[in-house]
């Protein structure tokens, strides 16, 4: 069965939908990593995180047997991303743990990203509402790269625009499910997403 990703910007609205999916479809929701620490002892090294993300992965994988489609709130190679992006100096230290996992299948690729986006003002207003979030609001730079770089990946990803109800937008997510199911850990896609990482201004 297959795996899907929801991902955009923070207030975006990917966990809302998700749970629309959920509700309407019968899918499976692998919660957003912060709601999945839940009651956890969380370690916010960059170790801790990627940690959480290979559990994320296996309880994706395990819940395929049992729904038609399993979701991933936000994606498991955010860690990874996020380090790229702000040019962290341990950025080739994750990437090899990620490889590692990544050749090991301890963490796949999904068969598809969702990725939900609205205008900066919109954004803007569902953040000054959010205060734990609204310090979010001065990356407007970080996600116009982190956007950027879902374009880029090899044919799994799909642009939505979040204005509409997250009814339609679940809807437009069911039409353009993979026909196909992917290789989760097809070597040259990972390695190209890491060539992706490492080029300026992604």
């Amino acid at each position: 069965m297959s795996i899907i990703c929801i991902e955009g910007p923070p207030a975006v609205g990917k966990t809302t939908v998700a749970y629309e999916l959920a509700d309407r479809y019968g899918f499976y929701v692998v919660p957003a990593a912060e709601t999945y620490w839940s009651g956890k002892e969380k370690d916010r090294s960059w170790l801790g995180q990627y940690e959480l993300q290979v559990e994320r992965w296996e309880l994706a994988l395990r819940k395929t047997a049992e729904y038609a489609a399993v979701i991933l709130d936000g994606d498991i190679f955010h860690p990874l991303l996020a380090c790229a992006l702000q040019d962290c100096s341990f950025q080739q230290t994750i990437y090899r743990a990620y490889q590692q996992a990544f050749t090991e299948k301890r963490i796949g690729l999904p068969d598809g990203y969702y990725y939900l986006y609205a205008g900066t003002s919109t954004l803007r207003k569902r953040l000054i509402k959010d205060v734990a979030r609204r310090s979010i609001i001065h990356q407007e730079a970080f996600y116009d790269r982190h956007r950027n770089y879902y374009r880029h990946i090899p044919g799994r990803t799909w642009a939505i625009h979040a204005a509409a109800s997250e009814r339609q937008v679940a809807q437009q997510v069911i039409k353009q499910l993979p026909e196909q199911k992917e290789d989760y850990y097809k070597l040259s896609t990972f390695r190209y997403i890491q060539k992706q990482l490492q080029q300026p201004n992604r």
